[in-house]
């Protein structure tokens, strides 16, 4: 079509960095997964570790944490898609539809990925010492709380997206703690998931970057909240260290109670570090991209390009979006 901006049409990025980035942190997020099934659930040094920390804590004891159980079973098919339809509902309420379905397979896409993953992909290795719960790789439980939490950072307005990033890491961290806690699953079980979550969000992500950009009218970046993300790293960081340096200077190894408590607090900490990370690293690579710049501005150019090809004259563009929101 000559005389047609096929770049306003197929709403392609001028500048292709933020998809770029995005796409390479997925891939990157992928390749973070797989080790971590390999080196926690692939090899004996590996298994041995997650034990430990799983009969940590066992013996800490989970009868205090039986309000935790019943909240978490709260979070099933049910409650997941209707924060699917939630998620979804603020992309139509922001007039951004494609925003809205991306979002929508932020939440959902871990939790079947993972399932299908857990059930019909991954093999099934002995363990070196037999456990009560099986083969729990990844969880369900946390997929959903960590696919949530970032599919309401990237649907929220941009000037939003600090607060949301800190609510959600609060309640996932919260949850992929609990699961521990309470017996259901394993260290390596909340990790994975975690970064499945983040392969799903930065791959979505990536994708609406590079087809529906936008962007805020003023610069976001959120150091506030990526400040207090990088606090609770650090922090976490350094206490699952001390942990981990206690344990391994203590005699009888992974069948000793105090190896096993100490296996078990920095496989809590790890967990909470992995968490805050991937979400802070998510809000940085996001920073004011807004994408799907809207159905209006879509049909506007549709209606344009069929009006040249009728007249022959240049196709007028759409004003770009820049409303904060």
């Amino acid at each position: 079509m000559r005389g047609v901006d096929k770049r306003a049409v197929l709403h392609l990025p001028a500048a292709p960095k933020v998809p770029a980035r995005l796409l390479l942190a997925s891939v990157l997020g992928c390749v973070a997964a797989a080790l971590c099934y390999l080196l926690l659930v692939h090899t004996a040094a590996g298994q041995r570790l997650d034990n430990a920390a799983y009969y940590g804590a066992m013996k800490a004891g989970s009868g205090p944490f039986k309000f935790l159980d019943a909240q978490l079973r709260r979070i099933d098919e049910r409650s997941l898609k209707l924060a699917i339809v939630v998620i979804f509902g603020i992309g139509l309420l922001r007039g951004r539809p494609i925003l809205g379905i991306g979002g929508a397979l932020i939440a959902g896409g871990p939790v079947a990925a993972g399932h299908v993953l857990r059930y019909h992909v991954l093999d099934h290795p002995p363990f070196v010492v037999r456990s009560a719960i099986g083969y729990t790789f990844p969880s369900d439980h946390v997929a959903a709380a960590v696919g949530i939490a970032m599919a309401l950072v990237v649907v929220s307005p941009p000037r939003m997206r600090g607060v949301v990033a800190i609510l959600g890491g609060a309640f996932s961290a919260a949850v992929a703690e609990q699961v521990q806690v309470i017996g259901w699953h394993r260290a390596s079980d909340s990790i994975g998931a975690c970064l499945l979550a983040f392969v799903f969000a930065s791959g979505v992500s990536g994708v609406l970057a590079w087809t529906r950009p936008g962007r805020a009218s003023r610069h976001q970046r959120h150091w506030w909240a990526l400040d207090v993300m990088a606090a609770a790293c650090i922090v976490t960081i350094l206490l699952g260290a001390l942990s981990a340096a206690h344990g391994v200077g203590l005699r009888g190894g992974p069948a000793s109670p105090a190896v096993q408590h100490d296996a078990y607090i920095a496989g809590l900490d790890a967990t909470i570090t992995i968490t805050a990370l991937l979400l802070a690293t998510l809000l940085l690579l996001l920073g004011d991209a807004d994408f799907d710049e809207g159905w209006r501005n879509a049909l506007v150019v549709r209606r344009n390009v069929l009006r040249q090809r009728r007249d022959g004259g240049q196709v007028a563009q759409p004003a770009e979006s820049r409303s904060a929101e």
